[in-house]
Order: structure tokens, then sequence, then C-alpha cells
């Protein structure tokens, strides 16, 4: 089994492949781009990893993944599309100029961004958990797909500013990501039992795969500063 550190980088690499395609599909206005696109980006990637020497490879082997993870569709003769149907990808529109005159119309700009609702490594760790929660075992069946969110013990924005590492992350059906994010619910690290605040349900086992380790001080953070907070 790979070490932690070994996991981070190959996951580094993955979401840097993924941010930079996200920054091209921005600038340009559209879902499309080309392999030369990220090329053109080889300085970055060189800055970014520089004990690698073979950049170009690696770029083509970070979108295939993005490929598996059916984020990014391959179109031919090094064309790619970031993939709108995914889940993961979230376009959103907002308003980034109002002006009003005194005689109609109102001419309004729209901005459009494009997003991943999570970071690449908590993609992947949906899929090999199939999408089924680690609390309750249960899955949401859409009609074409299988549904299931994931959970940073401790959270990565201010304050917290947590890591996004395997060792921080939980897979979770949409209730109990609300209840984990809102204090409810705490995982003791003796028992591995799922505790409410209120102590009115019966404690669960939290469901773990013998390689997806949970380190102790983010269950501790989240006990601590999260739960019976917020």
């Amino acid at each position: 089994m790979p070490s932690n550190n070994d996991a981070d980088k190959t996951w580094t690499w993955t979401q840097c492949v993924a941010d930079q395609v996200l920054d091209i599909v921005n600038l340009r206005r559209s879902t499309g781009f080309t392999i030369a696109d990220l090329y053109k980006r080889a300085g970055f990637f060189e800055e970014r990893f520089p004990s690698n020497r073979h950049v170009k490879e690696k770029i083509r082997q970070q979108l295939q993944k993005l490929r598996d993870l059916g984020v990014v569709g391959f179109l031919g003769n090094g064309r790619y599309l970031l993939n709108p149907q995914s889940d993961e990808v979230v376009i959103d529109f907002a308003p980034e100029n109002l002006f009003v005159e005194e005689v109609p119309p109102t001419v309004r700009t729209v901005t459009r961004v494009i997003r991943l609702r999570n970071t690449i490594l908590a993609i992947d760790l949906k899929r090999r958990y199939r999408y089924r929660c680690q609390v309750c075992r249960r899955t949401l069946q859409l009609p074409n797909r299988r549904y299931a969110e994931c959970h940073h013990l401790k959270p990565l924005g201010a304050p917290h500013f947590g890591p996004d590492i395997e060792s921080n992350l939980l897979v979770l059906c949409p209730n109990h990501h609300v209840l984990f994010d809102r204090g409810s619910l705490r995982i003791d690290p003796l028992t591995w039992s799922v505790l409410r605040f209120d102590r009115e349900v019966k404690p669960r086992t939290l469901y773990r795969q013998p390689w997806h380790v949970i380190d102790q001080q983010y269950l501790d953070y989240h006990s601590t500063k999260i739960f019976g907070a917020l």
C-alpha cells in the first residue's frame, strides 16, 4: 500500500491538471480544450513538480484519470471536453455588472464560471466506496447514476484550513453530510461509533474500507471544534 505522502503527490498532480483545465475553459468561456493548451502550460507544472522530467507524459496520464472519473471526455485528435453532464461539474451564472439607464432596456453582463463540486481526491474516494454512505451504508440511486457526497472532518476553508487528504475525508449521503457539517454528529475514535449530539438515536458503527485510514487528529478536531458548536 502506498504511503500517504505518495498518495498526496499523485493526487496533487491530478488536481493541478484539473485546475489548469478549469482555468483554460473559463478564460475561453467554452467547455472545450486541447492537450496542446495544457502543454503550453508546461512551465507551471515544471515549477510545481521540479523532480519530474516527463511533464507531457504526466499530463496525458492525469487526463486519462479525469476521463475515468467522468470529469472530461475525449473527442479525438487531442481535443477534450469538460463533461457538463457530470455531477462534479458546476456552471455558475452570476451578474457581473448591472447598468440601469433612465430609458429601457436594462443592460446586464452575466459571467459564467465553471468549477468542480469536489476536489479530485474526493471524487475518486466516492467512486471507490461505490457512492455508499459510511454511516448508513446507503446510496442515492438517480435515474442514470449513483450519488454521494464527501465531508472533510477538518474543513478546507477559513478558519479551519484542513488538508485535502484521504485521512481527513468521509463519504456520506446528503443527510449525514449535513449532520456532520452542522455539528450534530461525531465519531468516537476508540469504538468508531457515530454519535449524535441529542443522543436520541442508537449509535451506528462507521463503515471503513481496510485501505481508508482516518487520522485521529481530524476526528479530534471535528469533535472539539465542530461537534455541538454550529
